[in-house]
């Protein structure tokens, strides 16, 4: 099996380092969150070269039907009036 490791830099000098066989880094969104929408603003915001390097999923409900490392997108808290 192959694998493909990646290292993001999360802030300054805080780096996660993980490694998948599918050749690009999953990134799980949250089910409530509207993928498509989290998917349009991460390509308009990325290099495309890093867009290219990620695969989008949605989350399973039960942890143990993820297969494969990945990130978790986390999404900002809304702002307070």
């Amino acid at each position: 099996m192959k694998f493909s490791a990646f290292k993001f830099t999360l802030h300054r000098n805080i780096f996660v380092y993980f490694k998948t066989q599918i050749g690009r880094a999953i990134v799980y969104l949250p089910s409530s969150e509207n993928f498509e929408n989290i998917s349009e603003q991460l390509e308009r915001e990325m290099r495309a070269e890093g867009f290219a390097a990620i695969e989008l999923s949605t989350l399973p409900a039960n942890n143990a039907q993820i297969k494969e490392q990945g990130l978790l997108y986390a999404l900002p808290a809304a702002k307070k009036n």
